[in-house]
C-alpha cells in the first residue's frame, strides 16, 4: 500500500509539472492583480480619511468597486473662498466656485465694505459682483494647477478721507491666471491676476460743515491690473461625496 502511494505521487507530479510551467505567467499576473487592489484600496482609505465610519469601513472591507466613484476620481465640484488680500484691507470677500467638468469651471465673487465716520468726513463704502469662466490645466481630482480665465462685473463706491469724496459705480472686463496648490485634504491657496479694462463715473463733492457740495462729474477708462489674488479655498464637497454622487 506504501509503494502505490508512493507511484502515484510520482505519477501526479509528473503529469502536472507541465502545467504548473504554462500557468505560471497567469499566477504572475494574479499577483499583479491583487497588488493593484490593495493599492486601490489604500489610496481610497487615503481619500476617505476624516469621513463617517461606514465610508472608511467600505474601503477596508470591500473591494475597489465598493468605494463610491466620488472618491475613486477625488472630484470635488464646489469651493468657497475668500481672498486675505481684500480681507485685511477691510473688505470681506466670498466667492463660490463650482466645476462644470474636468477643465471648466465656473465662480461668483463679491466683496462689500462698510465703514464711516461721519464726523471726522471719512468714508470707505465699496461693493462689487464678478462672475468668471475658468480653464484648467489640470484635473480637478489633483486640487491643483494652472488656469486661466474670463471675467466681468460691476461696482459701486463711496469714498472719502476727511476731505474731497468720490461717489460713483463702474463696470470691468478682463482676463484672468492663477495658480491652486493644496494644504491638506480639503483645503487650498490660491493665487490669480486678473488684468482687463475699467470704466467708471463718478461725482466728486466737498463737505461743507454738515452738508456735502457736488463738485463735478469725471469717467475714467482705464486698462491694467483689475485683480489681485490670494485666497483661502475650502473644499466643501469633500465629505458630502459620501453617498456616491458629486454634491
Amino acid at each position: 500500500m506504501t509503494r502505490l502511494f508512493m507511484w502515484v505521487g510520482i505519477l501526479a507530479t509528473s503529469l502536472t509539472s507541465p502545467l504548473q510551467a504554462q500557468v505560471s505567467p497567469d499566477t504572475m499576473r494574479w499577483a499583479c492583480a491583487e497588488e493593484e487592489i490593495r493599492t486601490e484600496k489604500e489610496f481610497a482609505m487615503h481619500e476617505v480619511a476624516g469621513c463617517d465610519s461606514l465610508v472608511q469601513e467600505q474601503a477596508v472591507q470591500g473591494d475597489a468597486s465598493t468605494v463610491p466613484a466620488a472618491y475613486e476620481y477625488r472630484f470635488t465640484p464646489w469651493s468657497v473662498k475668500t481672498n486675505l488680500l481684500y480681507d485685511v484691507l477691510l473688505t470681506p470677500s466670498l466667492e463660490i466656485e463650482y466645476r462644470i467638468s474636468k477643465r471648466w469651471s465656473v465662480g461668483l465673487e463679491g466683496a462689500l465694505a462698510s465703514w464711516s465716520n461721519a464726523d471726522r468726513h471719512r468714508y470707505y463704502h465699496l461693493a462689487f459682483i464678478s462672475p468668471e469662466a475658468r480653464y484648467w490645466f489640470q484635473a480637478p481630482e489633483r486640487r491643483k494647477g494652472h488656469y486661466v480665465g474670463l471675467f466681468a462685473g460691476g461696482g459701486w463706491y463711496d469714498l472719502q478721507n476727511g476731505g474731497r469724496g468720490y461717489r460713483g459705480e463702474g463696470m470691468f472686463a478682463g482676463a484672468s491666471y492663477g495658480y491652486l496648490f493644496p494644504v491638506g485634504n480639503y483645503f487650498s491657496f490660491e493665487a490669480g491676476i486678473g488684468i482687463g479694462y475699467l470704466n467708471t463715473t463718478y461725482d466728486e463733492y466737498l463737505p461743507v460743515n454738515k452738508d456735502y457740495v457736488y463738485q463735478q462729474t469725471s469717467k475714467i477708462n482705464y486698462i491694467g491690473p483689475l485683480k489681485l489674488k490670494f485666497a483661502w479655498v475650502w473644499h466643501i464637497g469633500r465629505c458630502l461625496e459620501k453617498k456616491g454622487g458629486n454634491a
